[in-house]
């Protein structure tokens, strides 16, 4: 696990200014529209950021394209939302951004460590994960 990354995602969520509501029931939405390419979601939260919503992978995905740190984005060019297909790029740079084994992958990301519906995980609850997540890693 990256715990520097895993840190920055923790005070991104945090900070009273960041441009986007947490919301575990999508990666990445803005209205009524899911997002999935890196050009979407940068572009989507320059401009326009009010009204969108992303879970713990979507916002770990925008810091990792923000900071241009997880190289080139080759996926953009097979995302076809219209085919279920998009979603797997905003997983795919959130894991490689955090570090993340496959367990830990589909255990942060779908919820499994809490209890109840995934779209009622606050904002709150979930940085108390991440905070959690790396005092066992530092440990």
């Amino acid at each position: 696990m990256n715990v520097e990354n895993m840190r920055r995602l923790i005070k991104h969520l945090e900070s009273p200014v960041n441009p986007i509501k947490f919301f575990m029931g999508k990666y990445f939405l803005h209205n009524e529209y899911d997002i999935f390419t890196k050009s979407e979601v940068l572009s989507i939260v320059e401009e326009h950021a009010c009204g969108t919503t992303a879970c713990i992978a979507g916002h770990a995905a925008y810091l990792a394209w923000k900071e241009d740190d997880v190289g080139a984005d080759p996926l953009d060019a097979w995302a076809d939302p219209l085919k279920g297909e998009g979603f797997h790029i905003i997983v795919h740079v959130a894991r490689e951004w955090l570090d993340l084994d496959k367990r830990q992958t589909q255990s942060l990301f779908m919820g499994y460590w809490q209890e109840g519906p995934i779209d009622e995980v606050t904002k709150e609850v979930a940085i108390k994960h991440l905070k959690s997540m790396v005092d066992k890693e530092v440990k």
